[in-house]
């Protein structure tokens, strides 16, 4: 089962730590650089709201 949950403080560095395989890597952004985003998106009036699968 798939589940998703909000990433907190409490959690965030584990996300941070998520890797995917070497031949992925192409077709994602690094999990940090995925979360500054949503943040610089919420920080200009906007709403995005980043889960952890």
């Amino acid at each position: 089962m798939i589940r998703f949950e909000e990433i907190t403080t409490k959690n965030v560095w584990d996300v941070c730590r998520l890797k995917v395989t070497k031949e992925q890597e192409n077709f994602v952004s690094a999990n940090i650089e995925s979360l500054a985003e949503a943040y610089a998106v919420n920080n200009e009036g906007y709403y995005a709201k980043p889960l952890a699968v």
